[in-house]
This record gives C-alpha cells, structure tokens and sequence, in this order.
C-alpha cells in the first residue's frame, strides 16, 4: 500500500514540474508587423526592403521569417496578430499594447525638397512612415528603427547599419533583463571592435571586453544574414524620455546605441528573427516587449529634427580629429577602408575563376573597377574638412581653433542655417556671459524683462532656448515658476530648455 501511494505521489510531482516548466504566456497584446509569405514578395529588392539580407537569403527566407516570429509570439503571449508591412496603418496599433515592426509600411506622405529660384535647397521634408502624433508603444527591429521613426524627431537615427551578432557595455541591471522571464546572461571576453579605437571615446579601450552573443549568425561571417542598425549615443541621454540599454560589435564607437528607448519607442538594433536568436536573447526580447507597454499613450519631448547636432561629445572628437594622432587615424581608416574592399573585390573574382556560383552581391563586387589606393588627403584639406566654414577664420592653425571651441564652448548652439550642420557660437548668449545650459540663462533673461533693460535681447534668447512665445515679463515669469522644476537643456533636441512632460515625474 505504502509503495502504491509513494508512486501516486511521485507522478503527481512529475508532472507538476511538467507543467510548472512550460512556458506560461505572459499577459499581453502584440501586434507583429513584417513580410507576410502568402503575400508576393516585393518586386524591388534592396536595403529598405530587405533589411540588407543578400537578395539570395531574402528570397530563400520569406517563407519562414514571419512564421518564426508568430510561432515565438504566440509561445510568449497570450494575444497575437500578425500584418503584413503593405497592409499596415497605424489604427491597428490602437488595439495591441505593444507593436513591433520588423519590416517598413507604405509611405503616408513623401518627402518635399524645397529650393530657391537658384535651385539650390533650402528645405526638407523627409518622408513620412508613421504619423507625427504616433504614441503606440513600438519596437523597431534593424534599419526600421531610423527610417520610420527619425523623420518623426526620434534620436534613433541612421548613426550606422553596421550591427553584428553580440552586445557589450550592456545595462545589466535594466529591466529587460531581469523580468518577468528568467534570464542568465552569459558573457564572454571577445575582441574590443577594431572601429571603436578610431574615435575619442576609444583612446583607453581594452584589447578585449564582455560580450554577451545576441543571435546565431552575424553579418561578419560573410552568408549574407541581415545587417542590424545602431543609433548614435551622441546627444542620446540628454532628455528624461531616453534609455540606453546596450552597445553592441559594429564599426562605430564603443557607445553606439543597440538597445534604447526614445519616448514610446525602442530600437532593437540586432535583426535576427527568433529562429536565429539565442535562447537567452530569446526571453530578453519578451521581456523588451513586455516591458514597453507602459509607454504606450507617451510620446517623444527632445525631437531631433536634424541628422547630426553639435554637442560637447561631438566637439571632443573634433577637437580629437584635429591632433596629429586623430589625423593618422583617419587615414589608417581610410587606407583600412579600401584595401577592405579591394580584397572583397579580389575574393569574389577567385570564387568566379574557380567556377564557383556567385550571389548577386558577389556578381557586383566582382564586376566593378578596381581602384588604386588614393594618396593620403593632405593635412590642409583635412584640416578644412573638419572646420568647415570656420577654415577661413583658422586656416590650417588646428590648435587656434580647439582653443576657440574651448574658451566658446558655453556658448556654443545649433544654428541649421548657418552651415556646417549648424555649429554656431551665440553672440547673444556670449553678451551675457551666461552659459546656455544653465537655468541662470532665462532667469537672466527673465530679471532683464522685468527691469525693462535689453528687452529685445532678452526675448530673443527666451523665445530662441525654449518652445514658448509669451510677450511680457509676467508671463515668462509664471511659466518659469511653474516649470523650474521640470526644465532640461537639451543638445540633440535643437539647443532647448525644455519641459519634462513624462508621466508622473516627480516635481
């Protein structure tokens, strides 16, 4: 009898740990957003269409890329509906907590180029993916990243396709990687990415550093696997609605965004399907999904309206650039650069000649002309490349105009029309002697107003360093008051103070 009951028992707890062990679905709406395969594969194949997967690997994983992702939502949550990219509209984000877009709708409105009767432009408008007051929580996965949301004000920018297969400098304590999964991150030493050391940030880099691998398969093994996308980290944290969660291998510098957040956006920079993630990165992904459906309803405050904005760790590195050292890692880039390519030229010529078939990216590298290493770009137009329209000021005297940058630096702000990609010195703000990035500035301005004294100058500051437009004294007064404690100064979002609108920030 006494055995009897001891194998009851022991089949009742096996088979709790069965069903103890099973993945329970996490309580959540997800919209998945890709290439349906029923549907014909798209006539033009390049980087937008493909996420930069060789045509070849396109065409051979159509098929399965969007059911892999189904299979592995499904298994995560409990409801789940794919569309494909072409019959996408941003209404049916309204019903799901959390959309994820791994490929790249239609237009809803294309871009507008504006000239002047010379012909020469005077304004852009890129083109449009999603909507200026989209506030769906949504992860972007790869390129989809910049190309929808950076036309929209998003720091996810275009900083680089170039992500490879694992991440490092990575926010172990963030909570992706802490719950509502399980999750043991397996690092491992890997060699520090070689681009990393051309810039400031990587002078005292490691030879080796943790990294903790991502997906199966990267691009760098040559099979043609879908290139992932980073973000610049530059300018990046200088909002409250901004995270960064990781870095990962790539040709930029050691902080390149992988993994953030931008108000009710997320890149995930790395762009395997779940069939190519590992185990690990398969339940931090749930996690990231999980974890964005409280931004849902929230929006971007920073807009980065412009492609690349001066701040203070732009001008490090070109203050950098303009050293003898900076200026022979440029050129140990650029010689890097093209013998990289010619020996990609050389290899795809010896797998022709040994009758070997070709993919349609080898075809074209085989075909095109080899080119002779340039001779190195002489210091002066180096010098005059990095000033731009401050060469004329400087000449080839590099060490006048790091002081320049130096003595200005508080004074410094992003101009569009000035050129250059707008690096400007404010004169208004440099008569004050009032560093831009400090409150002082519109208390200043403020007390000025109320005195009466340099009125025009006050209100232009005031009106150029804030999104307001109020005519008396009174009224920039109360809405200092109002908001002192939830102003920042933002670079990346134009050179703004700006409000702290994110919910239930604390005054």
């Amino acid at each position: 009898m006494k055995t009897k009951f001891f194998k009851i028992i022991f089949i009742f707890v096996f088979f709790i740990s069965l069903t103890s062990s099973a993945q329970q679905k996490l309580d959540l709406k997800v919209l998945y957003v890709g290439y349906h395969p029923e549907k014909p594969m798209p006539e033009r194949l390049g980087v937008f269409t493909t996420g930069s997967l060789s045509n070849e690997r396109f065409k051979k994983e159509y098929k399965y890329r969007y059911p892999a992702f189904m299979d592995y939502l499904n298994t995560y949550f409990t409801t789940v509906k794919g569309v494909d990219a072409r019959d996408y509209n941003s209404k049916l984000s309204e019903n799901y907590d959390v959309t994820i877009f791994d490929h790249i709708p239609n237009l809803i409105s294309e871009q507008v180029v504006e000239t002047d009767e010379n012909g020469q432009r005077v304004g852009y408008i890129p083109a449009k993916y999603i909507e200026d007051d989209f506030d769906h929580a949504a992860i972007f996965i790869g390129h989809a990243a910049p190309t929808m949301t950076s036309p929209i004000g998003s720091k996810l920018d275009w900083y680089c396709l170039c992500l490879d297969a694992h991440a490092h400098n990575l926010k172990a304590d963030h909570p992706i990687f802490k719950g509502p999964l399980n999750v043991s991150l397996t690092m491992q030493d890997r060699p520090t990415p070689s681009g990393a050391f051309h810039y400031a940030s990587g002078k005292n880099l490691p030879e080796t550093m943790p990294m903790w691998q991502v997906q199966t398969e990267g691009y760098l093994e040559g099979k043609g696997y879908r290139i992932g996308q980073v973000s610049s980290f530059d300018g990046f944290l200088d909002s409250p609605e901004t995270e960064f969660i990781s870095s990962g291998v790539c040709t930029k510098d050691i902080d390149a965004v992988a993994i953030g957040r931008h108000g009710n956006f997320l890149l995930w920079g790395f762009s395997a399907s779940p069939d190519y993630m590992t185990e690990e990165s398969k339940n931090v992904f749930a996690n990231a999904i999980y974890y964005m459906k409280q931004f849902k309803g929230h929006k971007i405050i920073a807009k980065k309206t412009e492609r690349i904005i001066f701040t203070r760790q732009y001008i490090d590195q070109i203050k950098y650039g303009l050293t003898e050292e900076g200026y022979q890692d440029y050129l140990a880039l650029i010689r890097e650069f093209h013998d990289k390519n010619e020996k990609e030229r050389n290899d795809a010529i010896l797998k022709r000649e040994k009758g070997e078939k070709l993919t349609d990216e080898e075809e074209e590298i085989a075909n095109r002309p080899s080119r002779p290493r340039q001779p190195d770009m002489p210091w002066q137009d180096y010098v005059k490349r990095y000033m731009g329209k401050f060469f004329e000021q400087f000449g080839t005297d590099a060490k006048a105009y790091i002081t320049y940058l130096d003595e200005n630096l508080e004074y410094i702000s992003f101009e569009k029309d000035k050129g250059y990609y707008g690096l400007a010195v404010d004169e208004n703000v440099k008569l004050l002697g009032v560093s831009n990035r400090q409150l002082e500035l519109l208390t200043t301005c403020i007390e000025l107003l109320e005195k009466g004294e340099k009125t025009e100058l006050a209100n232009k500051i005031l009106k150029r360093y804030t999104d307001e437009s109020f005519e008396s004294a009174n009224e920039w007064r109360n809405w200092y008051n109002n908001n002192k404690n939830k102003l920042f100064f933002t670079e990346s979002g134009g050179y703004k103070w700006l409000v702290n609108t994110v919910p239930n920030h604390e005054e």
